[in-house]
């Protein structure tokens, strides 16, 4: 009668509350997002190397990966075409950002893989090389272009290098006959700038590190003198 349907009428406000409806009552709570996979590490950049007496110093760029976990390494002389087996880096992790390889032979030219990885495993590698000189070579090396000049710049040594001055060359690829030899530039050097160049024709610049030991490998860049321009109007 009357009363039993004020009674279903009141437990159901009780449950669920004034206003709420039948279907309230039994909708799905929202689904929960599936977790992201965990992916292996990108490349390493940034990657460089600078050669000494029987070492080299490998450096290269944080990732900013907390999920990095080891790093390893390969290389290979010029004289061979194979790659030796991966390398583990020892107590290497998400921090590490350099690496000394060492017991190398002595004058020999190497090319050197790095590649990070994690609990999802090896990522892809980043390549450079470096020669084993008695003296390291230099680092970061790089010519950028101005009207008829060019400003040459690169990575300052490590104190342990013993670097006391630098020898620089360069020549206008179009002209066989314009290198100009090797000229000195003191060991505080960091930059240095070259003018009354070519406009519009390409030059190769050759840069090494010099110590008490000798002489580096040389590194070299490339670039192409520009004349400035000037907005009309």
């Amino acid at each position: 009668g009357q009363r039993d349907v004020q009674l279903r009428a009141l437990r159901y406000d009780q449950v669920a509350g004034p206003g709420a409806s039948a279907t309230a009552l039994t909708t799905a709570p929202p689904a929960t997002p599936a977790p992201t996979p965990l992916l292996a590490p990108g490349a390493p950049s940034g990657l460089k190397a600078s050669g000494g007496n029987g070492v080299i110093d490998l450096f290269w760029s944080d990732p900013g990966d907390a999920t990095v976990n080891g790093y390893q390494y390969q290389m290979r002389t010029s004289s061979t075409s194979s790659f030796g087996a991966w390398q583990s880096i020892p107590s290497s992790g998400a921090s590490t950002v350099s690496y000394t390889i060492s017991n190398l032979a002595a004058k020999q030219h190497y090319h050197i893989r790095l590649r990070a990885g994690n609990a999802a495993g090896w990522g892809p590698y980043q390549g450079t090389e470096a020669g084993t000189n008695v003296t390291h070579s230099l680092t970061g090396i790089a010519a950028t272009p101005g009207d008829g000049s060019f400003a040459l710049t690169w990575d300052a040594p490590l104190a342990r290098y013993g670097i006391t001055g630098y020898r620089y060359g360069y020549t206008r690829l179009a002209d066989p006959d314009s290198w100009t030899g090797w000229l000195s530039l003191p060991g505080s050097a960091r930059s240095h700038t070259v003018t009354g160049l070519v406009n519009g024709s390409e030059y190769e610049i050759w840069l090494k590190a010099v110590s008490a030991a000798g002489e580096s490998n040389p590194g070299w860049v490339r670039m192409t003198p520009t004349a400035t321009t000037t907005p009309s109007g």
